[in-house]
């Protein structure tokens, strides 16, 4: 009778801690601090779940991989704090660096308290459930707005983010993209509230993946359902950016998955593919580019893009380039409008691009180090591709992830710190194949033994 009272409470806790984990991941992807207040409740999100996790759940030793990829970020940031001394407004610069601690402190709790699959697998339910309210959002937006009946709105300004006027929908999210422009062919692209549609789209390809991958090892069809809902919503971003990399996710995905059926033909199909894959993307391009220009219509600007979207981010290379051999050691965490030197070069270190805000930030020294961290992890992460169960999906999530956000993302969020544990966990379990302490935990992930699956039913 002593048994049940604080298996109880571990599920409860369990609970609590995949709860707090999603409620990190909406305040840490999306811009929800529209107002000072709502940047409080942000600030105190970001300082409490960490904490919160670490004293709610049984920590764990860490793994090796862990470790080291722990060490290289402790160099990262010890590196920018340095550059802050010397750059052109300590103070500020210094402050702007501390906000990162948020995204260390949250990576330290997942990796200390993220041991058994079983938890894992809960904790990666979160994303696909997220996704499905993200896409029932934008799905009943463009529902709205391309019938001529958009839910009421307003213009505010994102106090806590450059005074920046967007059009809000509520609860709905925001809206941007062509209906910005004033045209009668206006086009919604969905975004929910992480103000840029690419993004979104970011999120919802995890969503996606892991979705449909938890349904294939559980059979659960409400992964499926979100699955779905979250494919739709992908699609009603309309980014160029999101199409293009999950075609070249699909194309990793082949390449490392049937490998083994090329035999000793497996180098020259692999660069034929690649060169394959990148002949069609510019196919895609200038498809894309000429379709915007001649076809007048809804479906113009919603398919069709501007040759802008994509020599603006040459301008971003380019002008990143000259800062860096002006600047190699970086200029520090700051934005253009306190930065005279990011105002001679228009452009640079955008954080639109991981790398080139990387090079910006901390210079030859911080992209090299973000480069180990991110190829070491992808590693692992191609390497569970040729797995069967959850473990392939996840090294899927963590692929697309690093590659999208390679074009639009920071490589230091939520989403990328969520899905890189993941992958450090999975590795580790199917790296011990062979240890006798070590087989329980040996199963693909979503494969829960007996003793499991009863806890499984309760928490999803």
């Amino acid at each position: 009778m002593k048994h049940p009272e604080p298996r109880n409470r571990n599920v409860g806790n369990h609970a609590l801690c995949c709860t707090a984990i999603a409620v990190y991941l909406v305040a840490g992807m999306t811009y929800i601090r529209v107002s000072e207040p709502m940047a409080q409740v942000d600030f105190a999100i970001k300082l409490t779940i960490p904490i919160g996790l670490v004293l709610l759940s049984r920590l764990h030793r860490l793994q090796s991989a862990a470790q080291v990829v722990l060490a290289l970020y402790a160099v990262l940031l010890a590196y920018t704090v340095l550059v802050s001394s010397f750059s052109e407004a300590p103070t500020l610069v210094l402050r702007n660096t501390g906000k990162f601690l948020y995204g260390i402190f949250f990576l330290v709790a997942l990796l200390l308290t993220v041991r058994s699959k079983n938890r894992l697998l809960h904790i990666l339910a979160i994303l696909p459930y997220l996704g499905g309210l993200f896409a029932m959002q934008t799905i009943i937006v463009f529902v709205g707005v391309q019938t001529g009946y958009p839910p009421p709105s307003q213009i505010i300004l994102l106090e806590s983010y450059k005074q920046m006027p967007v059009l809000s929908y509520g609860w709905l999210g925001f809206g941007s993209g062509t209906m910005a422009l004033g045209s009668w062919y206006q086009v919604y692209r969905a975004q929910s509230f992480f103000l840029e549609p690419t993004r979104l789209a970011c999120f919802l390809e995890a969503s996606m993946i892991l979705g449909f991958g938890i349904y294939k090892a559980t059979g659960r069809k409400r992964m499926l359902l979100c699955t779905i809902l979250s494919a739709i919503s992908f699609v009603l971003t309309f980014s160029m950016t999101a199409y293009v990399m999950v075609f070249f996710t699909a194309v990793c995905y082949f390449l490392v998955r049937y490998r083994r059926w090329m035999g000793p033909l497996a180098g020259f199909v692999r660069v034929m593919v690649l060169v394959g894959a990148v002949i069609v993307a510019a196919l895609y391009f200038r498809a894309s580019f000429a379709f915007y220009e001649s076809e007048v219509s809804p479906l113009g600007m919603a398919f069709g893009h501007s040759e802008v979207e994509l020599s603006v981010r040459q301008q971003f290379l380019r002008q990143t380039m000259r800062m860096v051999l002006d600047h190699p050691f970086g200029i520090g965490v700051i934005g253009t409008e306190d930065s005279d030197i990011l105002k001679s070069y228009p452009g640079a270190g955008q954080d639109v691009m991981a790398p080139l805000l990387w090079m910006k930030i901390a210079g030859i020294v911080g992209i090299v180090l973000q480069l180990v961290i991110v190829v070491m992890i992808l590693r692992m992460a191609l390497r569970r591709l040729g797995d069967v169960g959850l473990d392939r999906y996840v090294g899927l999530a963590f692929v697309a992830t690093v590659l999208h956000q390679c074009l639009a993302g920071n490589w230091f969020d939520a989403q990328y710190f969520v899905l890189l544990t993941a992958v450090v966990v999975t590795d580790s379990h199917r790296s011990a194949i062979g240890a006798v302490n070590a087989l329980p935990d040996n199963r693909p992930l979503g494969m829960p033994d007996r003793r499991e699956r009863k806890r499984e039913v309760v928490l999803l």
